[in-house]
């Protein structure tokens, strides 16, 4: 119906909207840029020949007879296939004319899908991010890959140690609130800079920040990192998404040496700092949430929309239903990888939701 909706509305001279370039990010992987929208669609390198064609004054009608002379195609294989490519193109913005608007629930899902975070602006200008700092950052790649991983280590032995000593936290007297979200918003804030910092130090421009809502409930900071697709080099983009997960690791780690030093009530304060910490942490790396977590697996995967794809192959297959054609023509070892995705995705969410649980219990009957 969608595909319909395009071919009745669709212009004769349907061109590139103006300002769309051809970029190669990552994995050398062409993509139409549109500045005005400021997103990107992956496209493939017959999708690219299309592209030059309608901007060579082709119709839509004319393009499709040309695919079907070239490749030897029949009628009623190609229109499907050029009508969802103009479909695409459309809805991203990418040509003159204007998407179709969406109606009832699927408007609200692709709304959600497409902005799963209410976003409240702070800094819009990107000379305001941290290129003094960025550029005091001259290890070579290798080394600050080398001290992430070091972070990270130490930071995980600090934690094992401490629940090792400690056991399970449980705060036994007041708490001040006065002290304790400020420290968290300090250590948000510090969260997204480190991100803001190594993008910059890899040449990637930040386009804002501010605060926002996650699935309009959850109250987060965030970095705009649309531009990440620009890296070419997959540990790049995987190392911009994953040092916030590090950062999160190293803040409870000290927040755990503080409590350890201390006692009484400071002691009790950095207990449920590092607390929530934790929690941050492990939502984070929730690959079933939009995560540094999964942005880190896509990066080392080489994948777009990984969670979307991943999930759709495994509902399909619970539900014994066909594949759509874009997951169809898969390799073995693609579906392989989709599938564990899914199921190792699913099998953490419902564990992190099981903890936070076990230990809403415990804290309730340590008050009693």
């Amino acid at each position: 119906m969608q595909a319909q909706k395009v071919r009745e509305q669709a212009d004769d001279q349907a061109r590139l909207a103006d300002g769309v370039e051809l970029v190669y990010g990552m994995n050398d992987q062409p993509m139409l840029y549109n500045p005005n929208a400021g997103n990107y669609v992956r496209i493939s390198p017959l999708g690219i020949k299309v592209v030059e064609w309608i901007n060579q004054s082709l119709t839509v009608d004319e393009v499709i007879e040309r695919l079907m002379k070239d490749y030897h195609k029949p009628s009623e294989e190609v229109k499907p296939a050029v009508d969802k490519f103009f479909e695409q193109l459309r809805q991203a913005r990418m040509l003159n004319t204007d998407p179709i608007p969406q109606v009832g629930v699927r408007r609200s899902v692709d709304s959600l899908q497409k902005r799963p975070v209410l976003r409240i602006p702070l800094i819009t200008s990107a000379r305001a991010f941290p290129a003094p700092l960025a550029n005091r950052l001259e290890l070579p790649r290798s080394s600050l890959y080398l001290a992430c991983g070091t972070v990270a280590l130490l930071a995980t032995c600090m934690l094992a140690f401490y629940f090792g000593y400690r056991g399970f936290p449980a705060v036994s007297g007041s708490l001040s609130w006065l002290i304790i979200i400020p420290a968290l918003m300090f250590h948000l804030c510090l969260h997204e800079l480190a991100h803001a910092a190594i993008l910059r130090k890899f040449g990637i421009q930040i386009r804002q920040a501010g605060i926002g809502l996650l699935y309009y409930i959850f109250p987060i900071a965030y970095v705009d990192t649309t531009d990440t697709y620009r890296l070419r080099n997959k540990y790049d983009r995987a190392m911009a998404a994953w040092i916030g997960p590090v950062f999160d690791l190293g803040g409870a780690a000290i927040s755990a040496v503080i409590s350890l030093s201390s006692s009484g009530w400071w002691g009790d304060q950095f207990q449920v700092l590092l607390g929530i910490q934790l929690t941050i942490f492990l939502f984070n790396v929730n690959p079933l949430l939009p995560s540094d977590g999964l942005r880190t697996i896509e990066a080392l995967m080489g994948e777009f929309n990984l969670r979307r794809r991943a999930l759709h192959y495994l509902l399909c297959k619970a539900a014994f239903r066909p594949l759509p054609n874009y997951l169809v023509h898969l390799p073995k070892s693609k579906k392989i990888q989709y599938a564990l995705y899914s199921i190792l995705s699913i099998a953490y969410f419902i564990g992190l939701l099981y903890m936070i649980a076990l230990y809403s219990i415990k804290a309730c009957l340590s008050f009693q």
